[in-house]
């Protein structure tokens, strides 16, 4: 397997290494991964295992990236590897059973009825001042909170062949064991007929009663002494269903488990051991795909295709750290510029090495920023290191264009929009470039509908009035909020369709024609550019 030893990373004691690169500074014991699933620990030291293996290179048009003021017109390589330090949000049925422990007592509570959590409209509730345990083959775990949202019209309802059931969203992760004896992560819909999975059918089931509270009068004391007497079962599937969700919403928990698999994982439905998606990390080595693309043919070919610089982009370049390392130090040598497409969940001690190399840095927000939404949609327990790694990134003087995802209900907040248009006037500077994306149901949130035109508009106005002079609108091709204007007279500099230039009225010193006010953009625009992406594999 082709790894490189990571740059930035401590060894610890009883041979544990603490990865420095990402905000989560995750402690790796050997043998095990960090969260990214990338980044291994073997025999003490902290090892990339995705160095070199590019899952996709494209030539795109840098406003792709989106960067309005940097090189505009120019053409990137866009590169990327496997891996991601956030996570998305999975969930199980409302008609699932779930055992759970409340107040020092076991219970068997219907999953829909942890609705009694939740305000009226809440997606997501804090329990962690309630003493409420979910259950796993070590005992109790835990539970910090339960999020919930609205079912789509697909749950996959799985049946043993021990006749034990439980219904999942498509992308909820199950832990199954393989012919080879290992254990993987595999989601729901790839769940096929004689998948093997843990099952622990002593507690939750017996013939009169599939469901029946076994455990009445056990207490968290003697839990745990009476899980430790029984085994965890494999269970084969007989059978998996499509079925309609049998409740309005969906749920998932989050639990106080440690870094490894076994901490994130509780029974439901009938006793099937299921991972809670919101904060899970699976410590086997996943396989790492890609084709080998070393970085100095990274650079042969971002010259061969006549491109001025390389982005590193698609998946978070910090967990491809040491590959876009070595690439950008090479590219600056060729006279080629390097950019970050991040969402900046990056410590410090990252920055500041990539700074010499590193020309720009799209920072890319979801729901203004609202630390809810990271924690509820993206397993994010903090915000403050993607701002600190923005005033690093400030003070290292990389140019910095910040991106906010618009989601309707959920992240679309126009105060959080305010705030984070003041942040950034007040640390970063009032010309700093903000895109406002409109957001499109896809990948796990197909239940939330794209956000609204009028809704992208008042964002736009609530940003231009808490001071920032360049704010755009992005996803909604042909919009005037699309284009550029000089910020002292109005002036139409700038005029864009979707990535394409379509007009450009900015003199050689890129000063408004107009007015003569100084326009902030590095780099020289190129005509010859153009506005669709050319895939290379």
């Amino acid at each position: 397997m082709q790894t490189k030893e990571s740059m930035l990373y401590e060894q610890i004691e009883n041979e544990k290494v603490r990865c420095n690169l990402c905000a989560r500074r995750c402690l790796i014991s050997e043998g095990r991964v960090g969260f990214c699933r990338v980044r291994k620990n073997i025999k003490g030291k902290l090892y990339s295992l995705n160095y070199a293996k590019a899952c996709s290179a494209i030539i795109d048009p840098i406003g792709k990236k989106p960067l309005s003021h940097f090189h505009p017109g120019s053409l990137v390589m866009s590169i990327a590897t496997i891996g991601c330090n956030f996570r998305c949000q999975f969930c199980l049925d409302g008609d699932n059973t779930l055992p759970l422990l409340i107040d020092d007592r076991l219970t068997f509570m219907s999953v829909k009825e942890l609705n009694s959590f939740f305000k009226e409209e809440q997606t997501i509730t804090d329990l962690s001042d309630i003493e409420i345990y979910a259950i796993n083959h070590r005992g109790p775990v835990k539970v910090l909170g339960v999020s919930r949202r609205k079912a789509n019209d697909r749950i996959y309802e799985i049946i043993t062949e021990c006749e034990r059931r439980i219904n999942l969203t498509g992308e909820h992760i199950i832990p199954i064991v393989n012919e080879n004896g290992e254990i993987k992560g595999k989601r729901a819909s790839e769940i096929r007929s004689g998948d093997r999975l843990f099952t622990f059918s002593e507690i939750f089931y017996v013939e009169e009663s599939p469901r029946a509270n076994l455990f009445k009068g056990i207490t968290l004391k003697n839990l745990k002494e009476n899980l430790k007497e029984k085994k965890r079962r494999i269970s084969a599937v007989r059978k998996v269903k499509v079925v309609k969700p049998t409740y309005r919403y969906v749920y998932d928990l989050t639990l106080a488990g440690g870094i490894d698999w076994e901490a994130h994982t509780f029974y439901a439905g009938d006793g099937i051991l299921v991972h809670n998606c919101d904060n899970w990390v699976i410590s086997q080595e996943r396989d790492i795909t890609g084709r080998y693309l070393p970085p100095e043919e990274v650079v042969k070919l971002t010259v061969r295709y006549g491109a001025q610089g390389i982005s590193y982009t698609y998946t978070e370049p910090t967990i491809f750290f040491e590959y876009a390392y070595d690439t950008a130090v090479l590219a600056h040598k060729k006279g080629l510029f390097n950019t970050f497409v991040t969402n900046g969940y990056m410590t410090p001690e990252t920055v500041r090495a990539i700074a010499p190399c590193l020309d720009a840095a799209t920072v890319g927000f979801k729901g203004g920023g609202d630390p809810e939404f990271y924690r509820r949609f993206s397993a994010v327990p903090s915000v403050n290191p993607i701002f600190e790694a923005l005033k690093e990134m400030k003070r290292h003087g990389i140019h910095i264009e910040v991106t906010n995802l618009i989601v309707p209900r959920v992240g679309d907040s126009m105060e959080k929009i305010k705030e984070l248009a003041e942040w950034i006037r007040d640390n970063l500077g009032k010309n700093t470039p903000l895109h406002l994306l409109r957001f499109h149901p896809d990948y796990k949130l197909t239940q939330i509908p794209a956000t609204e035109i009028k809704t992208m508009e008042e964002a736009y106005e609530t940003a231009k009035e808490a001071g920032l002079n360049y704010v755009y609108l992005g996803n909604v091709p042909g919009h005037r909020y699309e284009n550029t204007y000089c910020p002292n007279c109005g002036e139409l500099l700038i005029g864009r369709y979707g990535f394409d230039i379509t007009r450009w009225r900015i003199t050689e010193d890129m000063r408004c024609p107009a007015c003569g006010e100084q326009i902030p953009i590095k780099g020289k625009y190129y005509r010859e550019g153009f506005s669709f992406s050319f895939p290379i594999f």
